[in-house]
């Protein structure tokens, strides 16, 4: 059939078949795609198992190929891409973090808004719709979450701010009399 030549000019990358590979070549070029995409169990010795071959010719396919050379641009290319993708993933993770920290501090606010809000049980006794022990508990996770996902604040000089509801475990334990 002739010498590979590709249809349109292209940039070839160090992993691809090469122009002037012939067939018998591209024979091997199939070996070197077994031998490259192994990974960590890359042999040649595995690989001529595969093709039913001797070591010693997949060993020539690989010198005169320059597969060694070829996987290690490969590899790079594959660490590469994983890289990138990990860099996604964070940025999806760090994005959906801050939303639900965003959706926590309205909790938050709501939560504020609620201590004014008395519920009296039947015996007459009143108590408040929202715990304030809760309510802080609350605020530090959302701070937490917030810090974990953009940095603490203290690092960015940003003012602190302490919110402070009374006593919240005098409140807890008169609330379990």
């Amino acid at each position: 059939m002739g010498n590979f030549v590709p249809s349109e000019v292209r940039h070839l990358e160090a992993w691809d078949r090469r122009p002037g590979e012939s067939d018998k070549a591209y024979k091997a070029y199939k070996a070197f795609l077994l031998y490259r995409d192994a990974r960590l169990d890359r042999t040649l010795k595995k690989v001529a198992e595969m093709l039913n071959k001797s070591v010693q010719n997949v060993g020539r396919w690989c010198i005169r190929w320059d597969w060694r050379q070829r996987v290690e641009a490969w590899d790079r290319h594959v660490e590469e891409l994983e890289a990138l993708e990990t860099i996604q993933l964070r940025l999806e993770h760090r994005r959906l973090s801050l939303q639900i920290a965003k959706d926590l501090a309205k909790k938050v606010a709501q939560g504020a808004r609620a201590l004014e809000i008395v519920r009296v049980d039947t015996d007459g006794k009143e108590h408040l719709a929202v715990k304030p022990a809760d309510l802080i508990r609350l605020m530090e996770s959302v701070h937490k979450l917030q810090d974990s996902v953009l940095g603490r604040s203290d690092e960015d000089q940003v003012a602190k701010v302490e919110v402070f509801f009374g006593n919240t475990e005098d409140e807890e334990l008169h609330e379990r009399d």
